[in-house]
């Protein structure tokens, strides 16, 4: 009778359910998950009275809508899919710890900063509303604004004859805002009997898009490009060019309205840690012409030498916040010692954008408001000499990893000098596919993921000019980002990447050399994969028969239902 009355009770209970699911169907999502996981509980717990029971039916089913959802929450969707993995999956394999993120960006925000923003979601300063409805015109938002900029100048020790503006539209905006503002009537000089001309050194891929969108608007010369036949001037292997006897484009300009640089390449991970050497460059072959430097992904990671700075500018998603808001700071001379052309857009104007304290259009609030609190924390956590120190130590950890396995893992040929602190490409076994998916995996059990791209959408560049396009496949443009994976895994290390977490990929790394360094080819990993499934299988077949049926999620809740049956006849 005991084993009857279970019985009975868990009809009842599966027939309330029942007729609760159109109620279910009308709930959003997060509600299904949350009702789903409760009914889960109210079966597998005995009847007492149904009085939780009785109350779920089509009638009482939306007071489910008011309870609060994070009495419990539902549970974490994991990453279990091999091809979300190999594709860049950002689902964590332990949901119990931190995701380890090596993304070159978007990447993660510092704890901390996470937390504050979160409480201006409800309120920011005590202000009654969240952070994310400030008209820009509020003197809340004002307040925002003035803070931002002043940490921005005090933390980076910014002079006070450059202008900060904050603009939208990438470092890919400020492209074609470089030759739009700085290419225009100079003075009182008037129309330009021949189109200005602005001078680029191309190291790696965000260099060469620069090159290609300033030549809609100005006549470009490449002056510059990374090579193997020597350091800028002359010295050491896998530097930087300055053309000279191979100059593809003979005769520049000796005065171009300015010099381009991107001070890191993400993609290849080439880093101008000083730009003393290109500044002397420029002074003495460009006609002293300002250095205008592409900072987007390492303003943060060191400290900036203003002396040799004209214009820098960066986006945020790195260093300095989330993807929306473009940062650049520029010599008070360069914005109004010259007119931007007729062409270019308010949007771009520097000399708009700055004489309205960028305000001239609505300015994006919440990522000026987000990049605050960053600049707050960095300078809490002791500036920039600080981040600085951090960089070098999480670059040493990974490059020393790869130095130090013996061929194992190799990475783009370049000078010591050069190495990237902030983005560290390397491929595994020489590139094998095998190797590489083994690798990625076992990275992503232990919570380490964005380590590869996958570029979904094919990109398709036009070349103004023959030169260009010639460049392009120098500087491995149409290999290494438009068509899939990259040539290269990739570790970025940006500010809100832990030491320890640097010093964390780096020990994996060692270890999984140590275990594999003997397959040398792609055949053999694919037999160590074969022979690994092959022992899981042997491994499964010796299980007991009980325990193998219960693996599948059917057997799993035909069991569970069986229990609960046996569970209510107790006493």
């Amino acid at each position: 009778m005991e084993g009857r009355r279970g019985y009975v009770a868990g009809a009842q209970q599966n027939k309330l359910f029942k007729r609760a699911a159109v109620s279910v169907v009308l709930m959003p999502r997060a509600r299904q998950a949350w009702f789903r996981s409760a009914s889960l509980r109210m079966r597998g717990s005995v009847n007492n009275g149904g009085l939780l029971s009785g109350m779920v039916d089509h009638r009482t089913a939306p007071l489910l809508r008011a309870l609060p959802l994070h009495q419990e929450p539902p549970p974490p969707l994991l990453a279990t899919n091999k091809t979300d993995i190999l594709a860049g999956s950002l689902r964590a394999a332990d949901p119990s710890k931190l995701t380890r993120n090596f993304s070159p960006g978007p990447t993660s925000l510092p704890r901390s900063v996470i937390e504050g923003v979160q409480a201006d979601f409800l309120s920011v300063d005590g202000c009654g509303m969240s952070a994310l409805e400030l008209s820009h015109r509020s003197p809340e938002f004002l307040r925002i604004l003035s803070n931002t900029k002043a940490t921005l100048r005090r933390v980076f020790d910014v002079p006070d004859n450059y202008k900060i503006i904050f603009s939208q539209g990438g470092g890919h905006g400020q492209f074609a805002a470089l030759p739009l503002n700085l290419c225009g009537p100079c003075g009182g000089e008037g129309a330009h009997e021949t189109p200005p001309e602005a001078h680029y050194i191309v190291s790696g891929v965000w260099s060469q898009r620069a090159a290609t969108e300033a030549a809609k608007f100005c006549d470009v010369k490449v002056v510059g490009r990374r090579g193997t036949l020597g350091d800028i001037r002359q010295g050491s292997n896998d530097g930087l060019v300055m053309e000279d006897e191979s100059n593809p484009n003979p005769n520049p300009n000796p005065n171009p309205r300015y010099v381009y640089v991107c001070s890191n390449e993400t993609t290849t991970g080439f880093e101008l840690q000083s730009l003393g050497e290109v500044a002397r460059f420029a002074a003495e072959h460009c006609g002293g012409a300002p250095l205008v430097v592409d900072a987007s992904s390492d303003l943060g990671s060191k400290r900036v030498d203003w002396a040799h700075v004209g214009a820098l500018f960066a986006c945020t998603p790195k260093n300095l916040g989330h993807p929306g808001l473009t940062i650049v700071i520029a010599r008070e001379d360069l914005i109004y010692g010259r007119a931007a052309q007729p062409i270019c857009p308010g949007v771009l104007d520097w000399q708009v954008l700055d004489s309205s304290d960028s305000l001239w259009n609505t300015p994006p609030t919440f990522n000026i408001h987000v990049t605050g609190r960053v600049l707050e924390w960095m300078e809490n956590e002791g500036g920039l000499e600080e981040m600085e120190r951090r960089s070098a130590a999480k670059a040493e950890a990974v490059w020393s990893a790869i130095e130090n396995s013996g061929g194992f893992y190799s990475t783009p040929s370049m000078a010591a000098q050069h190495r990237s602190r902030c983005n560290v490409p390397f491929d595994v076994c020489g590139g094998d596919v095998a190797a590489t998916e083994e690798f990625l995996l076992q990275a992503h059990a232990r919570n380490i993921v964005r380590l590869r791209l996958l570029f979904t959408q094919p990109l398709k560049l036009t070349y103004p000019n023959s030169t260009l396009a010639a460049l392009a496949q120098q500087v491995g443009l149409r290999t290494m980002t438009p068509f899939g994976f990259g040539e290269y895994l990739r570790a970025s290390l940006y500010n809100s990447v832990p030491v320890e977490y640097a010093q964390e990929l780096a020990g994996f790394m060692t270890q999984f050399a140590a275990e594999h360094r003997h397959l040398k080819t792609l055949a053999e990993f694919e037999k160590a994969v074969e022979r690994q499934q092959h022992l899981q299988i042997l491994t499964h077949q010796q299980q007991p028969p009980i325990q193998r049926r219960m693996q599948s999620p059917r057997r799993q809740q035909q069991a569970m239902h069986f229990y609960t049956a046996a569970d209510a006849t107790e006493p």
